[in-house]
């Protein structure tokens, strides 16, 4: 068993294992680096919300900004939502999450981003403070500025790749799949994945 000290189990108790920055209660707080040199780096995407195996995952919208291209989820009306994913370095427990906002909140924390006297974002330490309670629709965020250093990307771990893991990239036809099927057809590694359980179930029932 391996023994740890108090600060080293709140940070692994506060660890997010998926990526995902999350406050969970009311009072909860995190103090926190946004990872960027300047706001215009924050990245903002067109996604459509769909569900697989029971989770809600982000999907890219094929159309641009301006509304041009084609896109399948777009005609079949699959809710449509532009969300704003923040880099962070949780100072708390030493990860790299991504704090995935809507178009109702982002443009209000950018906004006090922007209000930075240092020379870079980094620089800047904050801690961010959930109001509401767990689950509530209610609940705002406070940003409160707590100091600034010299810190810079290249001391941080690298930051995330938004696509695969964050937002998925599907073609037209596999939108159309998903429209007709309500799920994505597996891939052909996950397809042979599966004849493989399905084998070695079957195998261990003969024997």
């Amino acid at each position: 068993m391996s023994r740890v000290t108090t600060e080293q189990a709140r940070k692994i108790t506060t660890s997010n294992s998926n990526g995902y920055f999350s406050l969970k209660d009311d009072g909860d707080k995190a103090t926190v680096r946004f990872m960027y040199n300047n706001v215009s780096e924050i990245e903002t995407y067109s996604v459509h919300d769909v569900t697989i195996n029971g989770f809600n995952k982000h999907v890219d919208c094929l159309k641009d900004a301006e509304g041009n291209g084609v896109c399948p989820f777009c005609e079949k009306g699959v809710k449509r939502t532009a969300r704003t994913f923040f880099k962070l370095y949780n100072v708390d427990n030493g990860a790299v999450e991504i704090w995935d906002c809507g178009i109702k909140r982002a443009p209000g924390l950018e906004n006090i981003l922007k209000m930075s006297r240092s020379p870079k974002l980094v620089n800047d330490v904050f801690e961010i403070v959930r109001h509401g309670k767990a689950k509530s629709t209610d609940t705002t965020y406070e940003l409160i500025y707590k100091s600034s250093d010299d810190v810079t990307l290249e001391e941080l771990p690298n930051s995330p790749d938004l696509y695969s893991k964050y937002i998925l990239k599907k073609s037209p036809e596999e939108m159309e799949y998903y429209i007709t099927h309500n799920e994505f057809k597996p891939t052909g590694e996950q397809s042979a994945k599966s004849d493989a359980t399905v084998t070695k179930r079957v195998n261990r029932s003969v024997f």
